[in-house]
């Protein structure tokens, strides 16, 4: 699947994305233990990818499904489909590769949205603006599309629209917000 950017900057934009989420740290990706890691939420890999949007990126057969009965995003509300699809949390902790074309596919999604959404108008903007309607240079970062995709990948897209519209800046279990992956990913493309 090609990109709307160029290979080495989507590479070391993935480079920094694993390294963030999972700790890997550069060289041979065969070699990179955090592919096979969940984190203590459960979220999976390298990538530290949520059922719910493997679900989303693995249609029209998904790999995971939600819950009957559950509400909500949290991992509790998938599981896997592993008799339809042969796919399971082992598996995919195992398949390299697999997580590097769903991570593909991530950020091609997120691509879209965001030129479907016309986000592209908030490139160039200063983060603290968003946030507080004043600029504090000495904290500060201009608002890139690498940014606003490595938002989404914390809080998803809910989350990075919340920034961007409402000033409202979300943060994961961890207490990462969506502004912090916002300033560390700026620049990448």
């Amino acid at each position: 699947m090609s990109l709307p950017i160029s290979d080495d900057a989507f590479e070391r934009f993935a480079q920094a994305i694993r390294t963030r989420e999972s700790g890997d740290q550069p060289g041979p990706q065969d070699d990179a233990e955090s592919y096979g890691e969940p984190n203590s939420a459960g979220y999976l890999g390298a990538y530290q990818f949520g059922l719910a949007r493997i679900c989303d990126l693995t249609s029209p057969l998904p790999w995971t499904e939600r819950v009957p009965g559950s509400r909500g995003w949290a991992n509790r509300a998938f599981r896997w489909r592993t008799a339809e699809t042969g796919w399971d949390a082992a598996r995919f902790l195992a398949d390299h590769g697999a997580q590097d074309r769903l991570f593909r596919l991530h950020v091609a999604d997120y691509l879209r949205r965001m030129k479907r959404e016309g986000l592209d108008h908030f490139v160039g903007e200063q983060v603290s603006a968003l946030l507080n309607g004043e600029i504090d240079p000495s904290a500060d970062s201009v608002v890139t599309r690498s940014g606003m995709l490595a938002a989404a990948h914390l809080r998803g897209w809910g989350g990075l629209r919340a920034l961007l519209y409402d000033a409202v800046d979300l943060h994961d279990g961890n207490g990462t917000h969506v502004s912090d992956y916002m300033r560390t990913f700026a620049g990448y493309f």
